[in-house]
């Protein structure tokens, strides 16, 4: 996780949105990543907001499932966590042209989940 880039007279914060703001103005090997989050289609990049928003819940849930200090709380916990995972993929379900959120391309959206 990067808690914070610095990148010319631009200061950005929070992990999400420092890959986003890379995938668009960092110059890569092959150009920029620009690929990996595309802005040219609004109702994907509301897919991705979507996508990320429920991803956090997972996360959020995994952490809770982690910390809690009773049996009967990570029962609780798991519950949650396991709904949450549900929804997660009810959304990659929603397509089928490929095995990714956009459908055969890796994007942003995986890079952010992949850990």
């Amino acid at each position: 996780m990067v808690p914070l880039l610095e990148h010319g007279n631009n200061l950005v914060i929070e992990s999400d949105i420092v890959a986003k703001y890379v995938s668009q103005n960092i110059q890569g090997v092959d150009g920029k990543g620009d690929g990996l989050y595309p802005t040219n289609n609004q109702e994907d990049e509301e897919l991705i907001k979507s996508f990320q928003n429920k991803w956090e819940r997972v996360t959020d849930s995994y952490y809770s499932v982690l910390t809690a200090t009773s049996q009967r709380e990570v029962e609780r916990c798991k519950v949650y966590y396991f709904q949450n995972l549900k929804l997660i993929d009810q959304i990659l379900r929603q397509r089928d042209d490929g095995d990714f959120l956009l459908g055969t391309k890796f994007l942003y959206a995986e890079c952010i989940s992949a850990p």
